[in-house]
């Protein structure tokens, strides 16, 4: 739908107007581009964007382009009902000039959009591919000319989501948290393969070097480059595959004239494919893409392309512009146009990048020469993974529970900006079940429960009240976070243990486990859902304590004492020194070793026994990329630094595989960009440089430095105050180095059982760790 509200002003004045939209809106004044909206969120917390609209004397025209397309639409977009809501801030003087109940508003279907499945794919959730017929369409909708406007119903005003002041299904009305997303025009990428042929001959599946027209990539190279127009011959079929050489996310335009009878496909990758028996040559395979390989990411040639996107329909009309309401992503974008008897020039191919305006000002250097190439793709990867949610960019743009911990952690250390943090945390919220647990990722039209992504949550809320300075969030959330605890201590038995947990129990993407699935969990106990349920206790004990809250951090305790008790008398394995997954103590994992040494409820002798275990048990089920944080934790915690930057050596691969961002998991990876899997820069400053705060709100600073391997290491760390900065480096009898401060912290760097005050700018000598090679 579009809506117009035609006005005039006797003078020059700047309007306040908040706008939303069931599901999203495109605002423009006087034909040109206002604002996009509304933020992500769901009907009992739908947000509404802000804008103020500096207006001359005279004629004015405000336009809402709205679309909702119920099951076509993101498994994200939630939706109430079709509705378009435009408010001004002063109700009684600028309500009836501009509002959508107070004033003359008009509409009218848009016509010609239509919408079909994209390929089969298990976890494809990101919305149905558009096809845009120009014969339909109206080009002079942005302006609010032409014709076919009727008056609107005016349905209802919406409630504040906070007084919740109605009811009778209205959607509940908050202000947007976020920043506007940041637009800018992308103009980066090259063409990697060119053919054009006779449109009834076969173009053939994979792209072959032999059948590269460089001449061809040319004349769309200017086309790219704003210099020149791409024109296509009747009765032809041309193929463009652009390589941006870096992963986008944008929004697509094209103009075109003549081509009456032709299609544009628009359509986007992440990664071609390789070519296998199983797979078809149309795209429309049964791509369960965790099992189909992609091999270097770079490599073009005996491939062949499965892409999501657009399909533009020309009618012969001179400067058609087609555009899709919603937003790609990937690094690869194929273009193919089949002309019939009409030839079909191509004006402007123009892509708008669009990402949340995150702030990258955090640093991380060393010796290793391989990590500052890590550190861009890691804060490439987390930048178009932000949106008005942290997502998946291609296959799913959900905001899970599980991803959340460390996308919070990566945040915290390249970014004060923490506002997409606060945001998880609140949605999480706002989603529990019945049950009282988190869904498993919201928005969503799906309830889906994975019950250990609640724990992330809890411990995502404890770790945000350390590293941000917003208590009153933390104070807000707690009594949700206690009640999660509480859901589980349900599930306890009279052994200490919990049973089988609800839902999907999914712990990591582990080659041998059921969907992710660990040995014993979706049968009976799981010492890796146990061990993490004591973790998360102890770490919400800790945070019940900050807030003066003794009582309930001794009542965690004690639940945490006797399901790790449980736990023990059924896992342990006292010739191997280790907890088996299951109470068969048939399979051993690293995550059960990770998450009871975390614990810290272990005592001395047998943390010793299941650290050491851990190191050298040669049939342990390895951990991958997300999982992989809660390893290095331990790793940190048990002084093996030289382990840790071992164990980067999947993350270093990738890069030899052609990736630009980190994967969701190892090969055959699904997605290959995945914000989970940016944990190491956060280890790089909180385990190796040592840099943590020392409680609630970063208000004090702990340095514990763990060098391992390293000679030398230093880094900027953004503080809400300022940055902390700090270089260490290695020398033959201990570790050297200078801390500075921002103004009014303080903190203490401990090294080699010696400790240092910090405040304003430290210089220091001090001998290594007792645990930790130098």
């Amino acid at each position: 739908m579009v809506f117009r509200r035609r006005f005039s002003l006797p003078e020059k004045k700047t309007i306040r107007i908040h706008v939303a939209a069931d599901e999203r809106y495109d605002l423009f004044l006087d034909g040109g581009f206002v604002g996009r909206g509304s933020e992500r969120g769901a009907p009992h917390l739908w947000f509404f964007d802000s804008y103020d609209l500096t207006l001359d004397a005279g004629p004015h025209v405000l336009v809402g382009r709205v679309w909702s397309l119920g099951l076509s639409a993101p498994r994200s977009q939630m939706s109430l009902r079709p509705g378009f809501l435009l408010s001004p801030d002063d109700d009684e003087g600028d309500a009836p000039l501009l509002g959508t109940g107070t004033s003359d508003w008009e509409g009218k279907l848009l016509r010609g959009y239509s919408f079909s499945p994209p390929f089969t794919h298990p976890y494809y959730s990101i919305g149905y591919n558009v096809t845009v017929d120009a014969g339909l369409l109206e080009p002079e909708w942005r302006t609010g000319d032409g014709e076919g406007w009727e008056p609107v119903r005016k349905m209802h005003s919406g409630s504040n989501a906070i007084e919740r002041t109605r009811v009778g299904g209205e959607h509940l009305l908050s202000p947007s948290v976020l920043p506007s997303p940041r637009f800018s025009s992308w103009c980066r990428g090259v063409v990697r393969h060119a053919f054009q042929g006779d449109t009834n001959g076969r173009l053939g599946s994979g792209f072959l070097e032999d059948n590269h027209q460089p001449e061809l990539a040319c004349e769309w190279d200017l086309l790219w480059k704003n210099k020149s127009r791409f024109s296509v011959p009747a009765r032809t079929t041309t193929r463009i595959l652009m390589d941006f050489q870096d992963y986008v996310c944008a929004f697509c335009r094209v103009v075109v004239s003549g081509g009456r009878g032709a299609t544009i496909q628009i359509h986007w990758a992440e990664s071609l494919f390789c070519e296998t028996d199983d797979m078809s040559t149309d795209g429309k395979d049964q791509l369960g893409a965790r099992e189909k390989p992609k091999g270097n990411r770079g490599e073009i040639f005996g491939k062949i392309f499965c892409g999501i996107g657009e399909t533009f329909l020309p009618d012969g009309r001179a400067a058609v512009e087609f555009d899709s309401p919603l937003w790609r992503a990937g690094r690869y974008v194929l273009i193919t146009i089949c002309t019939s008897d009409e030839s079909l020039e191509v004006e402007s191919f123009v892509l708008t990048d669009t990402k949340y305006p995150l702030d990258i000002c955090g640093e991380v250097r060393c010796d290793d020469p391989r990590i500052a190439p890590l550190f861009d793709r890691a804060v490439r990867t987390f930048s178009v993974s932000c949106h008005d949610a942290w997502v998946d960019p291609y296959y799913e743009q959900m905001m899970w529970a599980g991803d959340g911990l460390q996308n919070m952690l990566f945040n915290v250390v390249v970014s004060r900006d923490a506002r997409l943090a606060a945001k998880w945390l609140r949605l999480l919220w706002a989603s529990r079940l019945p049950s009282g647990l988190t869904c498993a990722r919201y928005p969503a039209r799906d309830n889906l429960l994975i019950a250990p992504y609640s724990l992330y949550w809890v411990q995502g809320l404890k770790e945000y009240a350390w590293w941000c300075d917003d208590m009153a969030l933390v104070r807000e959330l707690l009594p949700a976070a206690r009640e999660v605890l509480m859901v589980f201590e349900g599930f306890m038995g009279s052994n200490g243990l919990l049973g089988r947990l609800p839902g999907w129990n999914f712990v990591d993407w582990v080659d041998g486990w059921d969907t992710g699935i660990p040995p014993g969990a979706d049968s009976g106990a799981s010492s890796i859902l146990n061990w993490h349920y004591v973790l998360t206790l102890v770490h919400m004990a800790e945070l019940e304590e900050s807030l003066g809250e003794p009582e309930m951090a001794a009542r965690h305790r004690r639940i945490a004492a006797r399901c790790a008790q449980g736990t023990i008398e059924a896992f342990w394995n006292e010739e191997r020194g280790l907890f088996a997954d299951d109470v068969s103590k048939a399979n051993f994992s690293e995550h059960a070793q990770c998450f009871a040494l975390l614990s810290g409820v272990l005592d001395e002798k047998m943390a010793a026994r299941v650290a050491g275990s851990l190191l050298t048990a040669p049939d342990l089920k390895q951990t991958t990329f997300g999982f992989t944080h809660h390893l290095f934790e331990t790793f940190g915690q048990i002084g093996c630094i030289d382990r840790l930057v071992q164990r980067l050596q999947p993350w270093f691969d990738t890069a030899k595989l052609g990736m630009l961002t980190l994967p969701e998991a190892p090969e055959p990876s699904r997605s290959d960009c995945h914000a989970w899997s940016t944990h190491p820069i956060f280890h790089l400053v909180a385990t190796i440089l040592g840099i943590r705060p020392d409680g609630p709100g970063f208000r004090g600073i702990t340095v514990r430095p763990q060098l391992g391997p390293l000679k030398f290491i230093e880094a900027a760390v953004p503080h809400p105050s300022g940055f902390v900065r700090a270089r260490i480096e290695r020398h033959s009898g201990g570790i050297r180095g200078e801390i500075h401060l921002p103004p009014r912290l303080s903190g203490r760097i401990i090294s080699g059982g010696k400790e240092i005050a910090l405040h304003g700018h430290t210089a220091f000598d001090l001998p290594c760790p007792a645990n930790n090679r130098c």
